[in-house]
């Protein structure tokens, strides 16, 4: 269910990213990642379960972390595409929501054509969100300059 999100994450190379989803499972550590992405943090050593690290990944996965990690500094890495997903999946939102492509491209600050995209990325990153495995190919838009009107 999650290996396209496996291998992006794999294919950042990043072991601390890994260790995080050793420990407390991957969608608490794209929680972290979401949370704090780019930022260091402490990891409390004690009394874990009344943090804000707690609140964002629950308090088992905080108890999990501050035994693996308790005391240290742990820089949470920003990854390139997570930013891209979401505007994905805010794009699909909006369409499921009735806006036109060109609302879409226009309050998201896309490029031209690229609304078209983000629908289509963000449709299919809500799917395997859901489990859902059978979905058409990703269609392309053929890219390009909009026509003149």
């Amino acid at each position: 269910m999650n290996k396209p999100i496996i291998e992006a994450l794999e294919a950042d190379e990043n072991t601390v990213l890994a260790d995080l989803c050793a420990v407390i499972g991957i969608h608490r550590a794209l929680a972290l990642v979401a949370w704090w992405g780019g930022r260091n943090i402490v990891i409390p050593a004690t009394r874990p379960r009344n943090t804000r690290i707690a609140r964002v990944i629950g308090e088992d996965a905080a108890e999990r972390l501050a035994q693996a990690f308790g005391g240290a500094q742990v820089f949470i890495p920003r990854m390139r595409w997570f930013s891209r997903i979401n505007t994905a999946r805010q794009a699909w939102a909006m369409h499921q929501r009735g806006f036109s492509l060109e609302e879409i491209e226009r309050l998201l600050v896309l490029a031209p054509n690229d609304a078209r995209n983000m629908v289509d990325m963000g449709r299919f990153v809500d799917g395997l969100a859901a489990g859902d495995t059978d979905f058409p190919p990703l269609q392309s838009t053929g890219g390009g300059r909009r026509k003149k009107r």
